[in-house]
């Protein structure tokens, strides 16, 4: 596989990430505890690992982890499973990207069932050559770990990745795992997207002609 385009999935694919605050507030309150729209921000591109370790102010038992991860991700599931779509210009994107022979994963520090859930709403399973997913890995993103597995899976040199992402911590994944970060703003946040090499609000302001050139400019420098 020479290209790859690697995608990050929430706030990427389609901006759900309002559901997923909602969820994780609603999850808190039901164990006693509380946490801001903010704090579920400042962890975007973390696994559910980490959010809990955080709201729990230690590390739980593997089991009783993967239970409430679970619990939370049914939560976001029910508010979202009605409003669920593609962001602006995804689908055009996807099916451009596999004309130019473009290797596609998905990459999210999510669980299957929520890889699962987005495939089936938004109708793209059959786009995607592979999925990457928090068991998959042992570190969730800042580490670069879920990205450098996608490109391993697609056969891809990182050099010749590009990704696709809507979070601090994913953008500093991405540039440790050599890969070009492109930023998407459904946050409405440009500045957190600074360290992007490039920055779009969706996928109808990109093609897949631009996503070569970028490529093929990295190998001239």
């Amino acid at each position: 596989m020479e290209k790859a385009a690697i995608f990050d999935m929430d706030g990427v694919l389609m901006n759900n990430n309002p559901w997923h605050i909602q969820a994780w507030i609603t999850f808190a309150e039901k164990y006693g505890l509380s946490i801001t729209p903010e704090e579920v921000e400042t962890h975007f591109g973390n696994t559910n690992r980490d959010y809990l370790t955080f709201l729990f102010g230690k590390e739980l038992p593997p089991d009783e982890m993967e239970k409430m991860a679970e619990e939370k991700e049914q939560i976001y599931r029910s508010l979202c499973e009605k409003y669920i779509q593609p962001l602006n210009g995804l689908i055009r994107f996807l099916e451009e990207l596999k004309k130019y022979h473009f290797g596609i994963a998905l990459a999210t520090g999510g669980p299957l069932s929520n890889v699962q859930f987005v495939m089936d709403k938004l109708k793209t399973g059959h786009l995607f050559d592979v999925y990457v997913y928090d068991s998959m890995v042992k570190r969730g993103k800042p580490d670069p770990e879920l990205f450098l597995k996608a490109a391993e899976l697609l056969g891809a040199d990182p050099r010749n990745c590009v990704v696709f992402e809507d979070s601090v911590h994913g953008i500093e994944a991405a540039r440790r795992a050599s890969m070009l970060p492109v930023g998407i703003n459904t946050s409405g946040n440009r500045e957190k997207l600074k360290n992007a090499s490039l920055v779009v609000n969706d996928f109808s302001e990109i093609n897949a002609e631009k996503i070569l050139e970028m490529l093929n400019h990295r190998k001239n420098i």
